[in-house]
Order: C-alpha cells, then structure tokens, then sequence
C-alpha cells in the first residue's frame, strides 16, 4: 500500500506584503536627496564665484580709475596745446601732436570698455546674494549677454525685445543664474550662425523673459526630459545636465514656471514666467 504524500506547506511570497512599495518609496526619497544635494553643492559653487568676481571687478576698478584720470588729463593738455600754438607749430609737427592725442582718445575709448565690463562684473557679482530685491532685469540680461560675447561675436546676432521696462522682485543672484544658464544654452544650440531673440513682456500678471533662438532645436521625446538632473544632450566632457534642472527650481521657488517650446531643425523657445508682486 503505498505512502500517502506528504502534503509541503504553501510557500508566500519572499517579501512581506507592501515591500516593493516602500522599496519605492526609499528610492524616490534618495533621488530627491541626490538632487537636493546637487542643487546645494552647485549654489555653493555658484556663491564661491559671486564672492571671486567681486573681488576681480573691485581690484581692477582701483587701477583703472587712475588710468581714465590720466588719459583725461593728457587729453585736456593736449588740446590746450594745439590751441596755443596753432600759429607756432610747422605741419609735421602738428600732425604728429594731433596723432598723438588720437592715440590717447582711442586708449580712453579702450578704458571705459573695461569700465564697462567692471561695471557688469559687479552686476553678475549678485551671483551670491540672497537677498530679496528689486533688479533691473534688462541689465541683467545685458550683463549675461557680455560674458558670452566671445561665443557670439562675428557668428550669432542678438536681438533685444524689451516691451516691457521696469525692475522686477526678486532673488538676484538666482534670476542670473537662470539667465545665464537658459542664454548659454541658446548659444550653444547654434553650430554656425544664427539668432538669438531675447525679449521682455507682461502676461497674466507674470513678468516673461524669453529667449528664442534658430538653432537646431530638440527632439519631441527630449522636450519633457530636459529639466532633468543630469540629462542632457550635448557631448560627453560639454554638460552636466544641471543647468535647467537647478533653473527649474529656482523659478518653480519663486512661483513661476519656465515654457518650452521646440522643433527639430527650427529652433528653441524658453519663457522664464515670474509673477509681478513677488514679495519675499
């Protein structure tokens, strides 16, 4: 007669019940760590650099403040010459003289430029602020705009659309930020040559600033993938994919939102929407 079988009891399931979804819960919670800390890590960086330019922009201003005085100067003399001894000096030698004070001209031309770009030192400078305020937000664009002139000259032509004037509320530092990170991009979307339109208005109580450019513009699937930490689509060693995701916080922190716009071959759009009455 043979054994009856021996009945093995019915196994669970390896986990206890709900695992894969704490399991899940646990890796959301580290990702958002990990870009917590990215974000805290790259404003640090961002403040260090704020804290250097100031300092660059300050000790040249001392130097070149004595520089403009003496050209100024030499300038006057010069001209006080000429008319003095408009009657005793041959041809030669008054050419040479007016020559000369040309040349001096020219070197003060050359001295307000970089009085210039000191001044626009000192606006990006706002990198490390914290400090809730009112800014000039088409100085800052043209500021934003200086730093990367070596990227633009002679292969990408600017346009400004200002329609709207006026200071906007807000954290300075990382409305810079944002702008340089959505304008540097515009650049870089351009191989050869192209435009770039940056432009201001008012819509639905938002201040936009928006940046269109002709460049190669990005594909449907990217669109929603490009405020990502770490996505990005330019080669390896030329990106982070950091730039948009902090920009996105940044805005998304201060209660607006940033549009985009693209087509394959037709270019990019990013509307940077900020409310007006932001009050810290």
């Amino acid at each position: 007669m043979p054994r009856p079988r021996r009945r093995l009891p019915r196994r669970g399931p390896p986990w206890p019940r709900g695992w894969h979804g704490r399991d899940q819960d646990l890796e959301e919670a580290n990702a958002k760590l990990r870009e917590t800390q990215v974000h805290l890590i790259q404003s640090e960086k961002m403040a260090s650099l704020g804290q250097l330019v100031a300092g660059i922009a300050h000790e040249i201003n001392n130097p070149l403040s004595f520089a403009l005085s003496n050209v100024f100067s030499i300038d006057g003399w010069l001209a006080d010459v000429l008319a003095d001894t408009c009657d005793c000096l041959d041809g030669e030698v008054r050419a040479r003289l007016e020559k000369a004070r040309a040349r001096v001209v020219d070197t003060g031309q050359g001295l307000e430029r970089v009085r210039e770009l000191v001044v626009k030192l000192r606006t990006f400078s706002r990198l490390d602020e914290g400090e809730f305020k009112s800014i000039d937000v088409r100085e800052a664009i043209d500021s934003v705009l200086l730093f990367l002139r070596h990227k633009t000259a002679d292969r990408i032509e600017v346009v400004r659309d200002f329609a709207l004037q006026g200071d906007l509320p807000c954290y300075a530092g990382q409305l810079n930020q944002v702008l340089m990170n959505v304008i540097a991009n515009a650049v870089d979307a351009i191989e050869d040559k192209g435009t770039i339109v940056v432009g201001t208005a008012v819509e639905d109580e938002m201040f936009v600033i928006s940046v269109r450019d002709s460049g190669c513009g990005i594909p449907k699937e990217n669109v929603e993938r490009i405020f990502d930490p770490f996505f990005t689509t330019k080669p390896v060693g030329q990106g982070t994919g950091l730039g948009l995701a902090i920009s996105y916080k940044i805005v998304q922190a201060h209660g607006g939102r940033i549009d985009v716009r693209s087509e394959l071959g037709q270019g990019t759009e990013v509307r940077v929407l900020i409310p007006l009455g932001l009050t810290a």
